[in-house]
């Protein structure tokens, strides 16, 4: 686990920033919810309603699913 900085530019470093995280639909980073607070991003409607659906906790997510995922990340952002 490493220490990130804020991308648009303040002063902030966020630990772990750059860890991923997902609910087998969307990936994130880890410091998305610095960017939210920070610079009041709007997210996706979708994205909001399902972190609400399991109360900010992201449901455990089957290994084949992952590989699915990095798999998809790795095309394109590879």
């Amino acid at each position: 686990m490493g220490v990130s900085v804020d991308v648009l530019g303040t002063d902030g470093q966020i630990l772990g920033g750059d860890s991923l995280l997902t609910d087998g639909e969307w990936v994130w980073r880890k410091d998305l919810h610095f960017y939210v607070e920070t610079y009041h991003l709007e997210l996706p409607h979708e994205f909001s309603d399902r972190v609400r659906a399991f109360e900010g906790q992201p449901p455990e997510v089957s290994v084949e699913r992952l590989q699915e995922l990095t798999a998809d990340i790795s095309r394109t952002f590879g």
